[in-house]
């Protein structure tokens, strides 16, 4: 028998092992025939395609580069490596084979379906869709390849787009359970949640031990605020894939949403221990550790979820928030830079460079020499508290430029007489000026003056405007010798978190007993209403001037303020302006309040004006405040 002959009967030989999925025998039966011919490329091709479906997946490349050796031409050959390079992660080499494939025959759908797949997987989903929309136009009843193709639109934000190609799969194989699934995730993405709902049903009707789609089943209801419909199609989900680290993820996220944390922290708990990896789950888990409480727990939960993803900057934000709390200022501040790269947190007037990094300075002198811009950050009171920083700025440097909210312009300038003030809608006009390497935000600068209690100076540093304060004390003069108090009742815009800190005016009941003029220091609509409620019930007069607490100059409500004896408020920026201004200040503190009141104590940092009184046992302690602000009268 010659060679040849005898290589084509083991070559059919080592096919019909391979056919039958005896994939050990296959290869070596085809290292059978390469030993007899090293060359014969075929062999070389076939044993390659049976390691890779073995998942030997290092000696099916140097099978297939020997193969490509012997036929440097062929499409198979280069679409069959760029398979295996994608199967090992190594996206550009795949794409580079599967390309060259596609040199040698445009036509060819195949290479045109991995192409597709594996630019959508290295997130270029729009060179992925064009080469998969040419895959189907070769084989329009390819279902896979429209099903891939929708996926790469998904990915491409294109999704009714996707809608239609997974609807065009359904109708060409409705009984596969994916493109349901899909078709699912493009309604969810369309906030289509009713119709997603029912696409992941038949989904999970025609595979029911899918859980993904039962998950998501979930995730929708909880989308639609049903989230107990959400928690019960969770715990089905659960009760099939007793392990799925996902769906106790989102138990415990629905869990949280009707205010359950004990149940919460338990589903996380179990998230986490079915998948240590889940980053997500630690870091929510954190949250509602520190939600409950729990805040050293939650410190560590939130370390885990950033040694999984470091480039996290919302659980970077938040876990130095609660080291600043418990008073950890070097390592809070450090963390806290993570507000810079988290989107919308700072920097709400429009983006500014902004390249100096405060913290990573050896020290105070450092930052000394060429003039610097000082960037406003976050909300009015953020920007008054850390303007207590801009002392130790100008100390250091040449020149100090400030941009800060237009409404602070006029109060900070006579603050600080010796820095350049502008309004952030000005800014452009000192850019030019200042180079990016000069240039920060406000918070940053604590990471390098404030790394300890001893380097509060606790001072008074804002100046009101003299003029306005001999006016508005005048006035108040008017209505009798009694003290003069300023209240703030209600804190922020209305969301979960601000109502935690915010009394109803009735509340201050306790306080009115006692005699004083009554001021109130809001700036919110709702307080004419609530003022005017007040009088018509108890006929006691809290006097409002919209005109001074609303204005858009600050300087009027600071002038006002100091015009006072003493101010009583929850916590927020008229709070933050009085102590800044060196005002007999009394705050009212939550439970679980911002960093900025830490966790205990009657005493702030940053005021030595302040005073706080912390909210127990749901009772705020009105009564100290009275004895605080008249004794025992």
């Amino acid at each position: 028998m010659n060679s040849s002959k005898t290589t084509d009967q083991g070559l059919r030989h080592a096919a019909g092992l391979h056919r039958d999925g005896r994939l050990k025998q296959a290869v070596a039966a085809y290292r059978s025939v390469l030993k007899r011919d090293p060359g014969n490329f075929q062999a070389l091709y076939y044993c390659a395609m049976a390691q890779t479906q073995f998942g030997d997946l290092d000696a099916a490349l140097k099978t297939i580069t020997k193969a490509l050796k012997r036929a440097p031409d062929s499409k198979e050959a280069h679409n069959a490596a760029g398979n295996i390079h994608a199967a090992k992660g190594r996206r550009e080499r795949a794409a580079g084979h599967f390309r060259k494939a596609l040199e040698l025959d445009p036509d060819f759908a195949d290479a045109l379906f991995n192409l597709g797949n594996a630019r959508a997987a290295a997130g270029e989903a729009r060179e992925g869709a064009q080469a998969l929309e040419r895959a189907v136009s070769l084989r329009p009843d390819w279902t896979e390849a429209r099903i891939a193709l929708g996926n790469a639109l998904m990915l491409d934000g294109k999704a009714e787009a996707a809608l239609a190609c997974f609807d065009d799969a359904i109708s060409r194989d409705p009984g596969q359970f994916i493109p349901h699934y899909n078709r699912g995730n493009a309604l969810k993405r369309l906030e289509r949640h009713e119709d997603a709902i029912a696409a992941y049903r038949e989904a999970a009707r025609l595979n029911p031990d899918f859980a993904e789609a039962g998950n998501n089943i979930g995730t929708s209801l909880a989308a639609l605020d049903r989230h107990e419909d959400a928690i019960a199609a969770f715990l089905e989900t659960l009760e099939k894939s007793p392990g799925y680290a996902r769906a106790f993820y989102n138990l415990g996220r629905s869990q949280m949403a009707l205010g359950r944390p004990d149940e919460a922290i338990a589903s996380y708990r179990r998230a986490v221990a079915a998948d240590p990896d889940l980053e997500e789950a630690w870091y929510n888990l954190a949250r509602a550790l520190v939600e409950a409480g729990e805040v050293e727990d939650g410190i560590a939960c939130y370390r885990k979820a950033l040694a999984l993803d470091p480039d996290d900057a919302v659980a970077a934000l938040n876990l130095g928030l609660e080291l600043l709390g418990r008073g950890d200022f070097v390592e809070g501040w450090r963390f806290y830079e993570g507000r810079l790269r988290d989107s919308g947190h700072i920097n709400r007037f429009g983006g500014i460079e902004a390249k100096l990094e405060p913290g990573q300075l050896a020290g105070p002198e450092a930052l000394g020499g060429d003039p610097i811009l000082i960037i406003g950050e976050q909300g009015l009171g953020d920007e008054i508290m850390f303007a207590s920083l801009i002392p130790d700025v100008m100390a250091r440097v040449k020149e100090t430029t400030l941009v800060v909210d237009p409404r602070l312009v006029g109060l900070f300038g006579r603050s600080f007489p010796n820095a350049l003030v502008y309004p952030h809608d000005k800014v452009e006009e000192v850019l030019d000026r200042v180079p990016p390497e000069r240039r920060c935000f406000i918070g940053s600068l604590a990471g390098l003056f404030r790394r300890n209690l001893d380097d509060f100076p606790g001072k008074p540093y804002l100046v009101p405007d003299a003029e306005r304060v001999a006016g508005l004390r005048e006035r108040l003069a008017a209505f009798g010798p009694e003290k003069k108090i300023g209240v703030m009742w209600r804190g922020g815009v209305g969301t979960e978190r601000e109502a935690r800190r915010s009394l109803a005016l009735a509340d201050f009941a306790p306080l009115f007993a006692h005699p004083a003029q009554w001021v109130s220091l809001s700036h919110l609509d709702a307080a004419i209403e609530e003022t005017g409620k007040l009088f018509d019930d108890t006929g006691l007069r809290v006097h409002h001037w919209p005109e001074i607490t609303a204005s858009a100059d600050y300087d009027d409500t600071a002038a006002l303020i100091a015009a006072l004896d003493a101010v009583i408020s929850v916590t927020c920026t008229a709070a933050h302006c009085a102590a800044a201004l060196g005002a007999e200040t009394y705050v009212l503190v939550p439970e679980r309040p911002e960093w900025r009141y830490g966790a205990s104590g009657t005493a702030i940092p940053w005021y030595g004006a302040m005073t706080l009184y912390r909210r127990q046992d749901d009772d705020w302690p009105l009564d100290e405040v009275a004895r605080a602000v008249w004794g025992n009268s």
